[in-house]
């Protein structure tokens, strides 16, 4: 009987360690849609802010219903706050010494003495910009799908040319093709497409249609034309018949 009771509590300890340590399961203080992430982009050990600024175990989550944030939800808040859904949480003024937002953490009361910088948040925060200490910091660039604009990572949609010479900005702040094109002949062309400019030499075979718009291949050189002379009637003479 005490050899049955032995194995049976080894067997609830050994059930209890595997849930313990089974993957991808949430405490139930970090619950879906139940810990947000909008101040600091911070989440505990294993789980992804995504763009509803809340924190998620994994990046393909589904997205949780907008639910406006509360001063009650942020310890020492302070200030106007964007609720996340559109509009305005007014939070109470902070008590001297303390100011708002002093500390380092916007919108939360701190020691102006004591300022500790946050760091730049991953895929929000990019380029050129001024920490929440007011000191200037440079970020990391945007992940694809993104562009920097006044130190924010905003979502695009990359639009460049296709084939290998398609070049220039892809609307992005990233390049085209391989960025450059294949040598000092050729410039790129405001389509988005590198192009041999007028006067450089050209091989009419490979290279004949990759005149500048407007220009052709004459004479191994690029340049403009009056107009484009038929081909020669290589029928038989209407005189002859």
């Amino acid at each position: 009987m005490r050899r049955r009771l032995a194995a049976l509590a080894l067997l609830a300890g050994a059930m209890t360690l595997v849930a313990f340590l089974a993957p991808a399961c949430y405490a139930p203080e970090f619950s879906a849609c139940s810990v947000r992430c909008r101040l600091t982009n911070d989440c505990p050990s294993g789980f992804a802010c995504l763009d509803d600024k809340f924190c998620h175990a994994s990046t393909s989550d589904a997205l949780c219903a907008c639910s406006p944030l509360r001063c009650e939800e942020i310890p020492g808040s302070c200030g106007n706050i964007p609720d996340t859904c559109g509009g305005t949480t007014v939070c109470p003024d902070c008590t001297p010494p303390l100011e708002c937002g002093a500390g380092g953490t916007p919108n939360v009361c701190g020691d102006p003495s004591s300022c500790v910088p946050q760091a730049c948040a991953v895929d929000e925060s990019c380029g050129p910009s001024v920490d929440s200490c007011g000191k200037p910091r440079t970020c990391p660039d945007c992940p694809n799908g993104k562009k920097c604009d006044n130190g924010h990572c905003v979502a695009c949609t990359p639009d460049c040319a296709s084939g290998d010479l398609a070049c220039g900005d892809d609307g992005c702040g990233r390049m085209c093709g391989s960025g450059m094109c294949p040598d000092d002949r050729w410039d790129c062309h405001s389509s988005g497409i590198c192009c041999i400019r007028s006067g450089e030499h050209c091989n009419p075979l490979p290279e004949g249609c990759n005149c500048c718009p407007g220009l052709f291949c004459i004479n191994g050189i690029c340049q403009s034309a009056s107009g484009c002379a038929m081909a020669p009637n290589l029928g038989p003479d209407d005189s002859d018949l």
